[in-house]
């Protein structure tokens, strides 16, 4: 090669090492035979190394190897078989668990449907409400009502009274005018003025009447007074032996004789001064009762105002003096007083209600079939919370509904929300059922459950905690829900009889 060659040669190497732009290295592939080589040689190895005698040591680990082996697939195998021992028993568990559930959920819904068929289907028509109304009785739909009389406005007036109740511009003078309509004092056709007629006369007549049995009374209760007063004066012996007096003279405490003369027919002074102990008895009730009732309210802060209520109860138990005066009815009165005012017209609401209210108080019955029915309607509607109730044997009772019942609720809520409940249960008493009350009752333990069940209260927790929550309850939701429980219930009525068919 000559020089200037090399030199060119060179110069060519030179430019390939500083060129890095558009170089491209070949990267070296090992070829398959290399690859197949060296297997071969692998191969030959382990051949090698498995044709080698062994050694007396390998010989020992090999052993140890293999027995160590056989135990861990000893071990294995009975891990494996207590597993699935334990499998086969857990879905055995399961299985007998499910079933039991199944068995357990099937024969409550049977008590329930038993429960539903023979106590509950009784308590409301099954037919639901299909009619739509808008909004609460106000002043214009209530002068469309009195100008035309129609039966659909009637109804129109209940669904709106029931759904939404009574407002306005001025409720309560509103309620004034509807009340005696919903406690069927008034037919939908007649007027206040045809009938005031008719029930003041007679007001006063029965007025009239106890008013000189009530001056009776008064002047023997001042003389009865001025003896014990005499006699404990005028006596310096033994204070016990005073008072053993006193008592021995005091009307409450004297005891019938008890004899033959008893079962012979009273002659008629006899059976006036039967008819003058039997009112005082009954006067001295009321006036006690009317002394207290709702000092608190500005209403009965005025005296008039409690003079009114005096009245109307006595002329009430004048006139129905065989069942007499029972503490509670003052607190029945008092709200249609307030509404109401005029004498005459709150007397006849309150006989109205009073034929729905009497079998309440301790002559009737119908405290205990409020108590039987809402036992069986908790039973239905919340088995949760009656297995909290049926884990205290007190608590199965439901005494602590008794006052519920007994006075409509009305010394757990406000004035303004006795109003809007009781007008409600006056018209849900045409409509659906005349147990409204049952329904907002159930509401008011669901509203509180979890409370209940959480602290799992019994009967003197509950009476506590709902003294305390008095006036404190959001009426438009227990309503809300008791009209969707009342609901359920028919609805779940309504299914048995479809299924049954």
């Amino acid at each position: 090669m000559s020089t200037s060659d090399a030199l060119t040669t060179s110069s060519i190497d030179d430019n390939e090492m500083h060129d890095y732009v558009f170089r491209i290295a070949s990267v070296s592939i090992p070829a398959m035979e290399a690859i197949e080589k060296n297997n071969n040689v692998d191969d030959i190895v382990l051949d090698e190394i498995a044709s080698t005698p062994e050694s007396p040591k390998n010989t020992v680990d090999a052993e140890t190897s293999r027995c160590a082996n056989e135990r861990r697939t000893e071990s294995d195998s009975t891990v494996d078989r207590l597993v699935r021992q334990n499998l086969s028993s857990a879905c055995t568990s399961m299985r007998t668990q499910i079933l039991a559930r199944a068995f357990y959920g099937w024969l409550a819904y049977c008590r329930h449907l038993r429960t539903v068929r023979t106590h509950l289907s009784r308590l409301i028509e099954s037919d639901t409400i299909e009619e739509q109304v808008i909004g609460p009785v106000d002043e214009a739909f209530w002068q469309r009502c009195r100008a035309e009389k129609s039966k659909s406005l009637e109804r129109e007036f209940l669904l709106r009274v029931y759904r939404y109740g009574i407002e306005g511009s001025d409720p309560c003078a509103l309620r004034h005018q509807a009340w005696p309509y919903l406690l069927g004092l008034l037919s939908w056709s007649e007027s206040i003025d045809d009938k005031y007629k008719q029930l003041s006369d007679k007001y006063n007549v029965a007025v009239e009447e106890w008013k000189k049995i009530e001056k009776i009374v008064r002047v023997r209760d001042h003389e009865a007074f001025t003896a014990a007063r005499l006699r404990h004066s005028s006596y310096n012996g033994d204070l016990n032996l005073s008072m053993r007096e006193l008592s021995i003279n005091n009307d409450v405490f004297e005891e019938n004789e008890g004899t033959v003369a008893d079962t012979e027919p009273l002659n008629e002074k006899d059976k006036e001064e039967a008819l003058i102990s039997d009112f005082g008895m009954n006067l001295h009730r009321i006036e006690k009762d009317v002394d207290r009732c709702d000092r608190t309210s500005a209403f009965f802060s005025n005296d008039e105002n409690l003079e009114k209520l005096k009245n109307v109860m006595c002329t009430h138990v004048w006139r129905n003096l065989t069942d007499g005066y029972v503490q509670g009815m003052c607190d029945l009165a008092a709200p249609l007083l307030v509404i109401l005012e005029d004498e005459p017209i709150v007397l006849g609401c309150f006989d109205r209600l009073m034929v729905r209210m009497r079998a309440n108080f301790p002559l009737g019955s119908g405290m205990d079939d409020n108590l039987a029915n809402m036992r069986s309607l908790i039973q239905v509607m919340d088995p949760e919370l009656f297995d909290l109730m049926m884990t205290n044997g007190d608590f199965t009772h439901l005494y602590f509904c008794y006052r519920w019942f007994l006075l409509d609720f009305k010394r757990e809520l406000t004035y303004a929300q006795v109003f809007r409940v009781w007008e409600v249960i006056w018209a849900c008493s045409r409509l659906i059922t005349p147990h409204f009350q049952l329904f907002f009752a159930l509401a008011i333990l669901t509203t509180y459950r979890h409370i209940i069940i959480d602290n799992r209260m019994d009967f003197t927790d509950l009476i506590k905690f709902f003294n305390e929550m008095a006036e404190r309850h959001n009426v438009e939701e227990l309503l809300d829900s008791a009209r969707c429980l009342l609901e359920r219930l028919q609805a779940l009525i309504l299914e048995l009889k479809n299924n049954s068919k």
